[in-house]
C-alpha cells in the first residue's frame, strides 16, 4: 500500500470512506508526527460537493513491542486537536490487529480510554471487519453508543 502520504511511522491512504493508517513502527520520531499532524489537518479540510468529507478511520498496526508512552500521548494529543471535526466528520474507528495480540486488547484499550473517544471504535483483526464496522455505522450511526469501546 502506498498510501497518499508515508513516512517512516505511518501509511495514510483514502479509500473512500476509509481513511487507512497504517502504522509501521512504534519508534515515532517528533518530525514524522508533525508532519502527520499536518497532513490530516489537510484532510480535514477535503470537500466534496462543498461539503468536508465524511469518513471512518481504520488503524492498521503492522507491529507490536515496546511502546513509549509519551509518544503514545503525543499521538493522543494530535488526534484531540481534531476533536471537533472529528464529531462531525468520522463514523467512527477500526483498530486492526492481528489475531494473535488479542490479549493485548485490554492493554490498547486501557490507552484508548486515556484519549477518551468520542465515537465508536471496535478492535477487528483483519481489515474487511474494519470495513463492515463502518459500513454498519454509515448505515446506522445509531447502532452503537458513541462512548462504547467495542472488542471483536
Amino acid at each position: 500500500m502506498s498510501g497518499f502520504y508515508n513516512n517512516n511511522t505511518f501509511i495514510f491512504d483514502y479509500k473512500k470512506p476509509y481513511l487507512i493508517i497504517t502504522i509501521k513502527k512504534l519508534d515515532i520520531k517528533n518530525e514524522d508526527l508533525n508532519i502527520s499532524e499536518r497532513v490530516l489537518a489537510k484532510f480535514y479540510k477535503t470537500k466534496s460537493n462543498g461539503e468536508p468529507i465524511k469518513f471512518g478511520y481504520i488503524f492498521n498496526i503492522t507491529v507490536f513491542g515496546y511502546v513509549d508512552i509519551s509518544k503514545m500521548q503525543k499521538v493522543g494529543n494530535m488526534f484531540n486537536r481534531f476533536r471537533e471535526l472529528t464529531q462531525k466528520q468520522v463514523y467512527g474507528s477500526a483498530v486492526v490487529i492481528d489475531s494473535n495480540f488479542n490479549m493485548l486488547i485490554g492493554i490498547i484499550q486501557k490507552l484508548l480510554d486515556m484519549f477518551n473517544n468520542d465515537r465508536p471504535v471496535k478492535f477487528v483483526t483483519n481489515i474487511e471487519d474494519g470495513y463492515k464496522f463502518i459500513n454498519n455505522l454509515i448505515k446506522d450511526p445509531q447502532i452503537f453508543n458513541k462512548n462504547k469501546l467495542e472488542v471483536n
